[in-house]
């Protein structure tokens, strides 16, 4: 059986507000201790971080600042805790740009589980439900963390992968045997996929999948 739940979900948006002010405060804390931040954030008041004005202040971090820095540097500069507790590494998409590679613990990767595991209830996922995962699976995030989290949602999942591991009259094949009723990937994937399902003739209107979730190609 699944572990349970780390995280009730919260019963009301005044609760998400008292879970966000408790968490900024942490999230600043540490942030304090990282190399990269000191001396940026002396400017802000710790007590005020719930006030939009103060808040803004904070320094912005974006993926172009971070390709910056080699691995080493990066750890280095970011890493909050010691490389002992690392219990996995994710990698940005690398679409537009260099990779990054973030380091996990094992709570962030629980969590991790958890935050992208309550996406199938909010898009109508649930028991009865098979999903086609043709996200790589891999250290690329995506496709590995949501077939993971499926378990804790009662969600059934084929662990497919990218259409460079798995070729795509293959991927199609597994529709019409595994018969899923939920597609998960990349939107230019589901798009060349029904192509491809054109082509050779094969409705795919006319399938089990009735669902499909997608993740932008965004930086």
């Amino acid at each position: 059986m699944p572990a349970p739940l780390p995280l009730p979900m919260p019963k009301s948006r005044a609760e998400i507000a008292t879970i966000q002010s408790e968490r900024k405060r942490i999230a600043f804390d540490r942030a304090r201790n990282l190399p990269w931040y000191r001396r940026k954030l002396d400017h802000v008041d710790p007590d005020r971080l719930d006030d939009p004005s103060v808040w803004q202040t904070i320094p912005i971090l974006d993926k172009d600042i971070l390709r910056t820095f080699d691995h080493a540097s990066f750890m280095e500069q970011f890493c909050a805790v010691p490389h002992s507790e690392i219990a996995e590494f994710w990698r940005s998409g690398g679409s537009t740009g260099k990779p990054v590679f973030y380091p996990r613990t094992a709570d962030d990767v629980t969590y991790g589980l958890l935050t992208w595991g309550r996406s199938f209830p909010c898009i109508g996922i649930g028991k009865g439900d098979l999903v086609h995962m043709s996200f790589p699976i891999g250290i690329h995030p995506a496709g590995q963390v949501w077939a993971r989290a499926a378990h804790w949602f009662d969600v059934g999942m084929n662990w497919v992968g990218a259409g460079n591991a798995v070729p795509s009259e293959a991927q199609l094949g597994l529709i019409e045997s595994l018969k899923p009723t939920v597609f998960i990937g990349m939107s230019s994937f589901a798009l060349h996929l029904a192509n491809l399902a054109e082509a050779k003739g094969i409705d795919l209107a006319d399938s089990s999948v009735k669902k499909v979730a997608r993740q932008t190609e965004a930086r």
